[in-house]
């Protein structure tokens, strides 16, 4: 299967699939935090927003979709061409719920630093490629806001000691 930058082959287990080729890049959360310009950062957020939409379109979901598993490949028609890796956790079903594609778009909006532009940009791209009625794009960014904002007060309840000792220590 075949969609720009995602290519999913073969399968294993319970309807798992795997990424058949991997490319040395810089993560999408890193890429964004350091070099990115403005207008980079659209194009990309729109070729996420694609595939994200053309996994759920095809009844994937992936609970551990994040920026850290966006890889960014070689330059094309300048803008860096976007991977998706780990795709071990992937499943397939008949359809993508929206409770699982709130949850996969959630992780993203966490872990990626964007101006609330491109995540507005992102989730119109999203809906459109997803073949879902616009006029309920207040509907879904709510709820992905609720469950970014419950996705983060997790992280943070587990990681807040580790962070601040590790601060302490390099002080």
């Amino acid at each position: 299967m075949w969609h720009g930058a995602i290519v999913v082959c073969g399968g294993y287990g319970q309807g798992a699939f795997s990424f058949s080729k991997i490319h040395p890049g810089i993560r999408l959360s890193e890429y964004c935090l350091t070099q990115a310009d403005s207008s980079t950062i659209s194009h990309l957020v729109q070729d996420v927003a694609a595939g994200v939409a053309f996994l759920h379109t095809q009844g994937f979901s992936h609970p551990d979709l994040h920026g850290g598993n966006i890889i960014l490949g070689p330059v094309r028609h300048g803008v860096p061409q976007v991977y998706f890796v780990d795709l071990h956790e992937v499943r397939q079903r008949a359809r993508c719920r929206m409770r699982k594609a709130v949850a996969d778009l959630a992780r993203l909006n966490c872990s990626i630093v964007t101006r609330r532009r491109h995540r507005v940009a992102f989730l119109k791209t999203y809906l459109v490629e997803s073949g879902i009625d616009m006029r309920q794009w207040k509907r879904w960014a709510r709820a992905i806001e609720r469950k970014s904002r419950a996705l983060s007060h997790t992280f943070w309840r587990k990681h807040r000691r580790a962070i601040w000792e590790s601060v302490l220590r390099s002080a």
